[in-house]
Formats: structure tokens, C-alpha cells, sequence
């Protein structure tokens, strides 16, 4: 099936090694697609990119704890044009186990409120096999207010 427009609705990266490098090389990635391809995004594509990128760090950070060595994450993100939805999924195949406390724990902790705060539709989907996180945004035009 192709896509009418000349714009690319799908963004997405399978089985990237889950560390500190390979997120922040995602965020930019996004960011990009963002810009190019989601025009509608414009206004809200920092925090968009904020809150997935929170997402990939909590995959980076708590999903391989047990590991000697970092496992995998995958992104993807969709559009729907007519929906004006923007969908982005993030999933880990580790198991959440909080970080060693360090000096810095004050400082921690801030991820998934911000994720929150960030989508209008977030979702968290904790398993054994792994987390999925769905971050949802209407990127419609506001409803006019009621007025003059």
C-alpha cells in the first residue's frame, strides 16, 4: 500500500542496542522525521521527542539491569493523517529492575511523570517478556474557542 502524500507516515528501528548512544542517535532521528514528515507536529515536536526519548532511556537504563551486557529496544511511530493521531510505540525485552541508588537519586525518577504530562494518551504495558510503552498525540487543530 502506498501513501498518497509525499510525506512518510512510519518511523521505525528494530532490535538497537539499548544504550545511552544508540537513544539519543533514536531522539535526533525523530526529531528529524518529525520536522520532514509531521508537519503537523510542528508546535509540539520538543516534547514529543522529550517523552519518547524518556521512553527509550528507561528502556536503556532499567530494562537489562540483570545483563551483563545491554540488550535490544525497538521504535516506531505511525501517523494517520485523517486521525490527525500520531501513535509511537517503544518496547524493551528485559525486565524493569530499578537502578543502584547513586548521589544522584534525588534527581531520578522523573521519567514516566514526564511521559504523562508530555502524550495525551500514554500507556505503560509491563510483562515478563518485556515493556511496551504507547505514547499517543492528537496533533488536530484546537477547537475554536466559544466566542465573540
Amino acid at each position: 500500500m502506498t501513501n498518497s502524500s509525499t510525506k512518510n507516515p512510519q518511523f521505525a528501528y528494530a532490535d538497537v542496542t539499548a544504550d545511552p548512544e544508540s537513544a539519543t542517535r533514536l531522539r535526533k532521528h525523530l526529531a528529524t522525521w518529525l520536522e520532514d514528515d509531521v508537519p503537523e507536529a510542528h508546535d509540539r515536536a520538543d516534547g514529543i521527542t522529550l517523552a519518547v526519548y524518556e521512553a527509550l532511556a528507561n528502556a536503556v537504563e532499567h530494562a537489562y539491569v540483570h545483563l551483563a551486557g545491554p540488550g535490544t529496544m525497538n521504535v516506531s511511530a505511525m501517523y494517520h493523517r485523517h486521525a490527525h493521531l500520531l501513535s509511537v510505540t517503544v518496547q524493551d525485552h528485559g525486565r524493569w529492575q530499578e537502578v543502584k541508588a547513586t548521589s544522584a537519586a534525588g534527581l531520578r525518577g522523573r521519567g514516566i511523570p514526564l511521559m504523562q504530562a508530555l502524550s495525551d494518551h500514554p500507556r505503560i504495558n509491563p510483562t515478563a517478556f518485556g515493556t511496551t510503552v504507547i505514547l499517543e498525540w492528537n496533533l488536530g487543530r484546537d477547537p475554536q474557542p466559544d466566542g465573540d
